[in-house]
């Protein structure tokens, strides 16, 4: 016979038990249906490989790094970005800027480190950017905010021993988004008039966008973006339109040279199949990669970035080279 204090004690643990399942029931509810709650906990996995990244000891050794230069006097501590160049290169290398992904909502310049270094040590003067991250601001400022980095390198091209006659634009995941968009902006004057953006005078020869996350109207778990495409007074511009639909720019601007890259295993290879299939149907030429499964590792979204150590990303890694500078 079980005592009646037993039984109390068995109640008791029930109770408890179903009330942190409701509670967990409850909090899985509100980080699924309120943004400002299910932002920070995508961020924190999102960041997890930046933070191995970070807690690792990256050789670098033979370049010369600059961290943290200011794109913005007296701006925010996101507009910053890194130069990184191989001890001695010339001052006509050519300049290969990143723009680093993460859902717009998360990650940063340093989550990229590793890639950079590489296309560094392939002989190009890179440029990593920063930029501001949604809640706290929107898709329109992030766009700005790499024109921006744009034009504080073309101020200072002389100082940085930056050969912009021979620049080139890369991003991946959300950075390949930012790359689509500010690539476009920055050669189409009438498309800055519309978006209300100055661009620089130099011009990228080509782009490439690794794992594009295409889509700003998700119906994933970051459709949220949508909510932060610009504020108010943005959602009644000429260039709202663009924000909620990319694939409209392709109709009214020149869209530069590109090589597009994804896999089978990439969470988002379909926005870079409907981009590529876009492309082809405008008979805008560009190149395109897709990867198959392979035995060795996984080829996830954005894997030429996150593991450039890979056979297959050296050969991404070689292929834009060989791209850009043809």
């Amino acid at each position: 016979m079980i005592s009646t204090n037993k039984k109390k004690n068995i109640l008791i643990a029930v109770i408890a038990i179903f009330s942190v399942i409701v509670l967990l029931g409850v909090a899985v509810l509100i980080i699924y249906f309120v943004p400002t709650f299910r932002i920070p906990v995508l961020k924190y996995f999102f960041e997890m490989n930046e933070r191995k990244i970070m807690k690792s000891e990256i050789d670098s050794s033979d370049l010369d790094v600059l961290k943290d230069i200011k794109y913005v006097e007296n701006g925010d501590s996101l507009q910053t970005l890194d130069i990184y160049k191989l001890k001695g290169l010339s001052d006509d290398a050519p300049v290969f800027v990143c723009i680093h992904g993460g859902g717009l909502f998360a990650c940063h310049k340093e989550t990229n480190i590793k890639y950079c270094y590489d296309f560094a040590r392939k002989g190009f003067a890179v440029v990593s950017i920063n930029y501001r991250l949604i809640p706290n601001v929107t898709l329109y400022d992030q766009i700005n905010d790499c024109i921006t980095a744009f034009k504080y390198i073309e101020a200072n091209k002389e100082t940085y021993k930056l050969n912009l006659d021979n620049a080139f634009l890369a991003g991946d995941s959300a950075g390949a988004l930012l790359t689509y968009f500010s690539s476009i902006i920055n050669a189409n004057v009438n498309i800055q008039n519309e978006f209300e953006i100055t661009g620089t005078t130099f011009q990228f020869k080509k782009i490439a966008l690794v794992s594009i996350m295409y889509d700003t109207n998700r119906s994933d778990a970051m459709d949220f973006v949508e909510l932060y495409l610009a504020n108010k007074e943005g959602e009644a511009k000429a260039y709202f339109k663009y924000l909620k639909d990319p694939t409209l720019l392709l109709d009214v601007a020149t869209f530069p040279s590109a090589y597009l890259v994804t896999s089978d295993q990439d969470s988002l290879q379909k926005e870079s199949l409907k981009l590529h299939d876009l492309l082809t149907q405008k008979g805008i030429e560009h190149q395109f990669k897709n990867y198959p499964k392979v035995k060795e590792h996984t080829l996830d979204h954005v894997f030429a970035v996150k593991n450039p150590q890979y056979k297959e990303s050296q050969e991404v890694i070689n292929g834009f080279k060989d791209f850009f500078l043809a």
